[in-house]
């Protein structure tokens, strides 16, 4: 059995943020702030809102969904016409469009929930995140954090690992994984894969795509893990 090593302390993670910059009577404003080099316009991109608790309803029609318009990672936009005193929301920002299997909203990775009236300053944020648990001479293991009530292997949700600093929308990673799991969290692995003494890697995860392992769609990251063998 293959010795698991201490976690090295080289690591990073980044996802897509979500943020309220503005909630008024009848408005709310967000910030994103997805990954280095998406294309929000180009790989469908969106951001939709649901009348909701800090859960998003993924059987229910979003209120509203509006697509990005540019296809530059980081943006800013806004939501008219709501009654923000009486009803508390939960905003979602998709990586890429409705999907044709599981869950139609799948591809929510980030929210922002803004609660109802006085609570209405108590808002909180969410993103997909990945954390490294062990690295071996031949595999690594690493856990994944989505959405609550996300179904991630009937949505499509792949994972890619790069021998590079960036994970890439168009270079193909040098070996990808299924998420078998559907539930928000949980723990996956690389196995059969060299893990070179000082070399940096980086873990993606997509939030569909997956076609069986050849060539999976590369338009949906959701976040990544980098980290450095030492």
């Amino acid at each position: 059995m293959e010795e698991a090593t201490m976690t090295p302390a080289a690591t990073k993670s980044v996802g897509t943020s979500l943020k309220i910059d503005f909630a008024g009577a009848d408005q709310i404003s967000v910030s994103f702030d997805t990954m280095p080099g998406n294309q929000p316009n180009s790989y469908g991109n969106s951001i939709a809102i649901w009348q909701n608790q800090n859960t998003v309803p993924w059987n229910q029609e979003p209120l509203k969904v509006q697509a990005i318009d540019r296809n530059t990672p980081s943006g800013s936009m806004g939501f008219h016409g709501l009654n923000i005193t009486n009803n508390s929301y939960i905003i979602g920002y998709m990586v890429g469009p409705y999907l044709d299997s599981g869950q139609k909203c799948g591809n929510v990775v980030s929210t922002a929930f803004l609660p109802a009236g006085e609570n209405s300053e108590q808002q909180q944020d969410f993103e997909s995140s990945l954390t490294l648990k062990f690295i071996g001479t031949t595999s690594v293991a690493f856990s994944f954090n989505m959405p609550s009530g996300v179904t991630p292997e009937s949505n499509g949700a792949w994972c890619g690992i790069w021998r590079s600093s960036v994970p890439s929308y168009n270079n193909p990673p040098e070996a990808v994984i299924p998420v078998n799991i559907n539930a928000q969290s949980g723990t996956l692995s690389f196995n059969d894969f060299n893990i070179g003494l000082g070399l940096t890697y980086t873990i993606a995860l997509f939030a569909s795509g997956w076609n069986g392992g050849t060539s999976p769609r590369q338009t949906t990251m959701s976040c990544s893990l980098k980290f450095t063998n030492s």
